[in-house]
Formats: structure tokens, C-alpha cells, sequence
């Protein structure tokens, strides 16, 4: 997967190799993910191989990841991207939740 970060992309974290970001309601980000989940190695665990369609994405799956912003500003699911250069390529994305009683530290997943 191939793609640039635009500088309207809101930065989460940056480190020495990548670079999280907010998920933004736009094709980029819709394309990011369909073709994410269209990787039957990656939706292996989660759909038996299915890809996820375009509608599910766009009013689903965007919507909730982006409605963890406003009610949690510090956690949420953030996209991840390589800082190589040219360009910075998606690669995933990660969750930061809440601690939770059991679980003294935020979990991460991705």
C-alpha cells in the first residue's frame, strides 16, 4: 500500500520510524483501509479472509474510529505510516485505549 501523508492530517505521535495520525471522513482514508481489508492475510483471524466492503468502511468503520476523538481526545485508533521518504506509506493502524481496572496500562493493538 501506497500513499502520502497530506499535512491536513492531524499528528497523534511521531517516532524514529513512524508516524501515527488521526483517521480523517475522506477516499484516501477510505481506500487505505478497504485495501487493508481486502488483504486476505491480514483478515484471516478477524473474517476467516473476507474483505470488509467499501460501505461497511465508509459508514461503520470510519465513523466509530473517528468518533473516539471527540469523546476521548487522547485515545482512539490512529493510522500508521513509515517516515521514510519519499512519502510516508500506510501501514496499519493501532487502537491506545483507556486503562481499565485489570489492566494498569493502556493496551495497544493494531
Amino acid at each position: 500500500m501506497k500513499d502520502t501523508v497530506k499535512d491536513t492530517a492531524k499528528t497523534f505521535l511521531v517516532t524514529e520510524r513512524l508516524r501515527l495520525r488521526e483517521f480523517e471522513a475522506c477516499a484516501r482514508d477510505e481506500q487505505l483501509l478497504l485495501e487493508l481489508d481486502s488483504d486476505p492475510r491480514v483478515m484471516r483471524y478477524l473474517s476467516d479472509g473476507a474483505p470488509t466492503p467499501i460501505e461497511k468502511v465508509r459508514e461503520w468503520v470510519l465513523p466509530r474510529f473517528m468518533e473516539h476523538y471527540s469523546h476521548h481526545p487522547k485515545f482512539g485508533v490512529f493510522a500508521a505510516h513509515l517516515r521514510q521518504e519519499p512519502g510516508a506509506p500506510f501501514i496499519g493502524w493501532f487502537i491506545l485505549r483507556p486503562a481499565i481496572a485489570d489492566h494498569p496500562a493502556p493496551e495497544t493493538a493494531g
